[in-house]
């Protein structure tokens, strides 16, 4: 889980209210302190102990003095407060520090749910808003198009680029790209072996950390630094892939960036699909007009023939026609 800072598990009023219960008339003086040192709540008044709490800060250990006693409030191996009493507050600090750890552990509870909640609208949204953009094209350059400028801004990705399975070759063949061909660059550092993995698996994946690798084309060629790909599918098939490159320097893709191109993937599969069944359909079509075509101007021939050779005129011209061939013969 994220940490978070311990000033935000209770509000200042909340832990002088703690503090204050756990303080009887014979108790001394207990304050609690952020990771860093600063006092959040203290009772009666802020210890002057800036020594000691640096000791407990540096190290996440218990530390004491002539005065009193520090204690880390750790929570899942992180450093997130100390608590300090006097010597004669120093029997009441581990039962407190029990219940700073639960309200520090169900605070984490509730950040992991916020941050769950806000991830699946987001992806929701995502989902909603490729519908609504992909899915309103049949034309397979405008939906691939579509599909790279949407993956790009959700991701932040530098580029994109699109691969569809070629049903005359069966290779992938590059369709288009956004903001820089990262197909060709992948191809020229690594042979295009990732986007390959992608199509055979039918699998997204991610692979960070590539500055080391060098770069054979020069310094012309572009430096990727992650890779992030999806694929392409409409039901079982797997159409093509989908990927993304970034190339500042350090920067990586994260598991939310993959769920999310996964998630834009599946919509885009489907509205590529959609856009190749109308260029089939079209392509039919038009066969078939032009099929058409063909035959109506062959009858139309035949009309025209039989209407010239039925005709008084040709009747006539034949009859001439024999006339003159018998008095040849002669």
């Amino acid at each position: 889980m994220k940490a978070v800072p311990l000033r935000k598990c209770l509000n200042q009023k909340e832990f002088q209210a703690l503090l204050e219960a756990f303080c009887s008339p014979g108790v001394g003086a207990v304050g609690i302190a952020d990771a860093d040192g600063t006092w959040l709540a203290a009772c009666p008044a802020a210890p002057d102990v800036p020594a000691l709490l640096q000791r407990v800060c540096s190290s996440c250990c218990e530390a004491s003095d002539e005065h009193g006693v520090a204690l880390p409030l750790v929570v899942e191996e992180t450093l997130y407060g100390v608590l300090y009493g006097d010597l004669t507050a120093a029997p009441c600090l581990p039962a407190l520090r029990n219940v700073l750890e639960i309200l520090v552990q169900k605070a984490l509870v509730q950040t992991a749910l916020v941050s769950e909640t806000l991830d699946r609208y987001r992806e929701i949204n995502l989902l909603y808003r490729a519908h609504e953009t992909i899915g309103a094209s049949l034309e397979l350059e405008e939906v691939v198009r579509r599909v790279l400028q949407e993956s790009t801004r959700i991701t932040k990705a530098n580029g994109g680029s699109v691969l569809l399975l070629d049903s005359l070759t069966s290779l992938l063949t590059p369709c288009d790209y956004v903001g820089f061909d990262v197909a060709h660059a992948e191809e020229a550092l690594i042979g295009r072996a990732f986007t390959d993995t992608v199509f055979q698996t039918g699998k997204p994946r991610i692979q960070n950390n590539m500055d080391h690798l060098m770069r054979p084309g020069g310094e012309h060629e572009v430096q990727l630094v992650s890779l992030l790909g999806a694929p392409l599918r409409s039901g079982e098939q797997v159409l093509g892939t989908i990927t993304l490159g970034r190339t500042q320097p350090g920067a990586m893709f994260t598991a939310s960036d993959e769920k999310l191109l996964t998630a834009l993937a599946s919509q885009a599969g489907i509205a590529i699909a959609n856009a190749r069944e109308v260029q089939a359909r079209e392509r039919g079509l038009k066969q078939q007009i032009e099929a058409l075509r063909i035959e109506i101007d062959e009858s139309k021939k035949q009309r025209e023939v039989f209407a010239i050779t039925e005709s008084e005129y040709f009747t006539y011209l034949q009859e001439n026609a024999q006339h003159m061939r018998a008095e040849f013969d002669l």
